[in-house]
């Protein structure tokens, strides 16, 4: 139980640094910029998943 507890946590940081970067890239250099980035990162996290099922 304790792992899950460590698991869930690490998400929420995690997706809590990705909306935070983006959000910072979003305020200094435009709303396009953001959902480039944010476009970006939903390709990584789809290949890291699909590399992940290969394995």
């Amino acid at each position: 139980m304790k792992n899950y507890l460590i698991l869930f946590a690490a998400v929420i940081l995690i997706f809590a640094g990705i909306v935070l970067f983006t959000g910072f890239l979003g305020n200094q250099f435009g709303k396009t910029v953001e959902l480039i980035v944010l476009g970006i990162v939903a390709v990584v996290l789809l290949v890291l998943y699909i590399k992940s099922k290969r394995s």
